[in-house]
């Protein structure tokens, strides 16, 4: 997408993809501003932040997964801490997308590794097998 390309030279777009991303009447368009506004990068992480913890949200799950994913989003030490977060979510979409992002950015991008092992060192020991279940599964 051509955001990404584009990457903090996107910024004056943030708003209005924002606005697109939250408007549940374009589904399709939602979609396409959130994978927009991920390819941004940190100068959108703010938005998807608030995005993504909303539990009105629609998609939260789709976008915990690009948490991962986008390597924008997945390099960046500031995305751990909205996905853990999200691990409590009672929507089990959004949970499982989000331990997968996780998981997905420990295997990808190693340097994220002490990120999130030192924000899950205070974390129940079932979060953490978990953690640990799903890191080992990616890297079989």
């Amino acid at each position: 997408m051509a955001y990404g390309i584009l990457g903090s030279q996107a910024r004056p777009a943030i708003p209005e993809l924002a606005q697109l991303m939250n408007n549940p009447a374009f589904p399709i368009a939602s979609q396409n501003a959130f994978i927009a506004l991920a390819n941004i990068g940190k100068d959108a992480l703010p938005v998807l932040t608030t995005f993504l913890t909303n539990t009105n949200g629609t998609k939260r799950g789709n976008l915990a997964t690009y948490f991962g994913t986008v390597p924008a989003l997945a390099t960046n030490a500031e995305s751990v801490v909205p996905l853990l977060r999200c691990l409590d979510d009672p929507d089990a979409e959004v949970s499982s997308s989000a331990a997968l992002a996780l998981g997905l950015m420990t295997r990808d991008f190693p340097s994220q590794a002490n990120v999130v092992a030192v924000a899950l060192s205070n974390s129940p020991p079932t979060l953490r097998i978990t953690m640990a279940s799903i890191y080992l599964l990616k890297c079989a």
